[in-house]
């Protein structure tokens, strides 16, 4: 990561020593789309609950804390610091009561520690914890607020800023086809990041038991998932456990799926990402699990993840699919679903270990669908 950045850097103060006017070859202005949010140099604040352990899993995971996975509240982030080539980003924590105890992790798109705070908030006296770390444009980073031993569902605040580094800009190239190059001079700086992406986040009913909408009386009842632009907040985890069934078509009132309409048409032309969390204790044994994305009823997208690749607990699968192209789509669907797995013996006729559960709507599972 560190090595990154000073390539970075090099690169750009080699750039900022050419006579003006003067083109360049390549401008790395325009961050590849992964499907993670974006962090700018405008930072962040938001407020949500402390992260809670999942009633789902076992006593041994939860106090696993700090490291243990299930009791994070986490953010995914990509650095697009345009018209900087890097910066400082400095975060604080801070909560009402310094009795309550979390901590701060950042690691690098390999899982490398880039910072932490840990302060004994109970000793210290101080409900405050901050990190300060270097990142360079288009670096990916994840951010984990950690309930090591605070009361779950407190308010936590997150207070983000990102200085950019003296002297090292970015520089457009000549017919630059970045969204914050456009009309700019080879060697001109690039405008503040526009994101052109869509992110959804999966929602639901709390404890919904079905993905299908009934009638009620004589009004129709609303799908109890829903994809939205509103990223969760909350500390308590929803849930749906995909019933073993084997087949997977559009909507399939037995499986697990996520929509959402446009107010208008809208194109989708290029890669579509998704962040779920799956866990099953039978796929682990064989079989596929699909996760499809739907426009207008029509399957534009799919990929398949071997039921060996998804754990016991929740497991994080980065999905991508690629060049998805819909001139006009009215709504969206996103879909998981499983032909019928092999059991331990072989066999492919007991649809029994096709049952998965599906994470979402939380700090600690922020399951998303981005389109481009």
């Amino acid at each position: 990561m560190r090595s990154a950045v000073l390539a970075v850097l090099s690169a750009v103060l080699l750039l900022g020593a050419l006579p003006a006017g003067a083109a360049t070859e390549t401008s790395d202005v325009a961050c590849p789309d992964n499907g993670r949010e974006r962090l700018t140099l405008e930072g962040g604040d938001t407020t949500f609950e402390a992260p809670a352990p999942a009633p789902v899993l076992t006593a041994t995971a939860e106090f696993l804390a700090p490291f243990g996975p299930y009791r994070r509240a986490l953010w995914h982030y990509q650095a697009d610091l345009a018209p900087a080539a890097a910066g400082t980003v400095s975060m604080e924590l801070t909560w009402d009561n310094a009795a309550h105890d979390y901590d701060i992790f950042v690691y690098d798109d390999e899982d490398f520690e880039l910072a932490r705070s840990v302060d004994e908030n109970p000793q210290t006296g101080v409900a405050r914890e901050a990190v300060t770390f270097p990142i360079g444009h288009c670096e990916s980073f994840t951010v984990a607020v950690t309930n090591f031993a605070g009361a779950p569902r407190n308010a936590l605040q997150l207070t983000t800023a990102v200085e950019p580094a003296g002297g090292a800009t970015l520089r457009c190239a000549e017919n630059d086809t970045a969204r914050n190059c456009q009309g700019k001079a080879p060697g001109e700086a690039p405008d503040a990041p526009q994101d052109a992406r869509s992110i959804y986040y999966l929602g639901g009913d709390i404890g919904q038991g079905s993905m299908v909408h009934t009638q009620q009386g004589a009004e129709e009842v609303p799908f109890r998932s829903a994809l939205t632009t509103e990223r969760p907040t909350g500390a308590v985890p929803n849930t749906y456990v995909a019933p073993p069934v084997g087949f997977n078509a559009y909507r399939n009132p037995l499986q697990a799926y996520w929509g959402t309409e446009f107010d208008e048409p809208r194109a989708i032309a290029g890669d579509a990402h998704a962040l779920v969390w799956v866990g099953s204790e039978t796929m682990k044994e064989g079989g596929t699990l699909f996760a499809q994305l739907f426009a207008d009823g029509s399957k534009v997208g799919e990929v398949e993840i071997a039921g060996a690749d998804i754990g016991s607990g929740p497991t994080p699968l980065w999905l991508t699919f690629p060049d998805v192209d819909v001139p006009d789509a009215y709504d969206v669907t996103l879909q998981l679903s499983t032909e019928p797995v092999a059991s331990s013996n072989g066999t492919t006729s007991d649809p029994g270990n096709a049952t998965f559960t599906v994470y979402y709507d939380s700090v600690q599972f922020p399951s998303r669908l981005t389109l481009p």
